[in-house]
């Protein structure tokens, strides 16, 4: 219904005050894909930064976790404004560290969405 209509999508999230704590930061990754979809990586890249310092800040549930799947987030977003070069070298990194933690990432995937998004993410562009 809403496939190909981001602004759309984007506009019937739910309002953070209406929703848990764990709800709110995977709000927030939604905002952080659509950005990346729309290949507007300055503004994914700050969502991220203010994103992380939520994180942070909380320090209940999966917080360890979501903390590490928020800085992979940072480390993505933030390779297409680097050079070719250093972008690769970045990319790279983030696709061995999927390899080598394939079974746990993927686990952690059929609940934390985001990483699923990100997942797909470096095995399209490899």
């Amino acid at each position: 219904m809403l496939l190909g209509n981001d602004d759309e999508a984007v506009k019937r999230l739910p309002k953070p005050v209406d929703v848990s704590v764990g709800e709110q930061i995977m709000i927030r990754f939604v905002y952080v894909i659509a950005f990346c979809i729309r290949k507007e990586y300055a503004l994914a890249s700050s969502e991220m930064k203010n994103l992380i310092r939520n994180i942070k800040s909380i320090k209940q549930g999966d917080y360890f976790k979501q903390l590490y799947i928020a800085e992979l987030f940072s480390r993505f977003v933030n390779a297409p404004v680097k050079g070719k070069e250093e972008k690769e070298k970045t990319m790279s990194s983030l696709r061995k560290e999927m390899k080598q933690n394939f079974s746990s990432w993927n686990l952690d995937a059929a609940v934390d969405v985001q990483l699923r998004w990100l997942m797909k993410q470096l095995e399209t562009t490899a």
